[in-house]
């Protein structure tokens, strides 16, 4: 993120919180945008198809998180809180929920 801030490009961000925020991104360790970059990559994949054959493009990227949470001694979240909202419900789409009802 080598850009400068834009006067008049944000609506909302200031200076001073554009480079606070360029600042924090510019820190971040490598393996944490590779996992973000990947959950994003997880939650569009299928956005506008179904699900297939348990989508193995979904399934590849999930085992690259796991083996960079590997190598980089990254806690694993506990699944078992998630088992309560399959996807097959709606259509493929799965249920909404919020994170308190992960917690319930």
């Amino acid at each position: 993120m080598n850009s400068a801030y834009a006067e008049g490009y944000f609506d909302i961000l200031t200076a001073s919180q554009y480079n606070d925020l360029k600042d924090l991104y510019n820190s971040v360790n490598e393996a944490i945008c590779f996992i973000l970059n990947k959950v994003f990559d997880i939650g569009t994949r299928d956005l506008y198809s179904s699900i297939v054959n348990n989508s193995a493009d979904t399934m590849k990227c999930t085992q690259e998180v796991k083996m960079m949470m590997e190598t980089n001694k990254i806690p694993s979240p506990d699944i078992e809180l998630l088992k309560k909202f399959p996807i097959s419900e709606n259509y493929g789409w799965g249920r909404e929920f919020t994170r308190e009802d992960i917690f319930k």
